[in-house]
């Protein structure tokens, strides 16, 4: 059976949720929200654009969602009125929201039941969104994709700048060497059968590390809280992967470089 789609103008049924995106509306307001206190944030680093929640569910890709660079406000939840519906039992009507302002992107927790989180991490109220971030709310998982209006700067496509171009070399304690292009937006590291970058070992825990791909470079997210090293210290968290980076994932140890793998003759 084929995965299913997200369309602006159709509804896709799943088995534990269904995705209705509509048109983004241009400006906050239009619809009453459940009640939510915000606080100032940082800015993210890119402003001017479109943007692009890439949509997952238990951890298969399902689609993406673009709105256009002049929208204000995203909603999402299971309410109709929202710019992205995601219909679960586990999400609240309306869940969160995403606002720009004049210093950039933020998220706010909109009193939901079973909160937001960004990164592992649960938002208590608001938090800043960036490039590369990962919002999980239920079983769904949307990945942050913010663009310039240069469709040749896109984050999905790796020919568009060398920082866009990675990959991975990886040591197994008992198995052979690989080397993991960094050729999509995101790459899950973890025992579950779907990760790409699979690992063994009943310690290791189901989803333990993502790393994603932005405008900005590459980036590593500790989704399991523990077992998680780069460059020899524990990441609390997420961090910016540069070049020559070691990084210790359960039972496999990975050297992140820019660019491609030299072909062997």
């Amino acid at each position: 059976m084929p995965p299913p789609r997200v369309s602006p103008r159709r509804q896709t049924s799943l088995t534990s949720g269904k995705i209705t995106p509509r048109p983004a509306r241009r400006s906050p307001g239009a619809k009453d929200l459940a009640s939510g206190t915000g606080i100032a944030l940082p800015s993210c680093k890119r402003r001017g654009g479109s943007v692009r929640l890439k949509i997952s569910l238990g951890g298969r890709a399902l689609e993406e969602q673009s709105f256009p660079a002049d929208v204000r406000r995203i909603g999402v939840g299971r309410a109709p009125g929202n710019e992205l519906v995601l219909e679960n039992a586990a999400l609240s009507r309306h869940h969160f929201e995403l606002e720009r302002r004049s210093g950039g992107w933020r998220l706010r927790d909109l009193a939901s039941t079973n909160g937001v989180f960004v990164n592992g991490d649960k938002v208590q109220l608001s938090s800043p969104v960036e490039d590369g971030d990962v919002i999980a709310i239920g079983k769904f998982s949307l990945l942050v994709a913010f663009d310039e209006g240069d469709e040749s700067a896109r984050a999905g496509d790796p020919s568009a700048d060398p920082v866009h171009q990675g990959y991975l070399d990886v040591r197994f304690l008992n198995a052979l060497p690989r080397v993991i292009l960094l050729n999509r937006d995101s790459l899950h590291v973890g025992r579950h059968p779907s990760c790409e970058l699979r690992l063994e070992g009943w310690r290791v825990p189901s989803r333990l590390a993502l790393i994603t791909r932005g405008l900005g470079g590459f980036n590593l997210v500790n989704l399991a809280g523990r077992a998680v090293y780069h460059n020899s210290k524990p990441l609390p968290l997420r961090t910016r992967l540069r070049e020559g980076d070691r990084i210790e994932l359960a039972s496999a140890l990975a050297t992140f470089h820019l660019g491609q793998p030299e072909r062997r003759v």
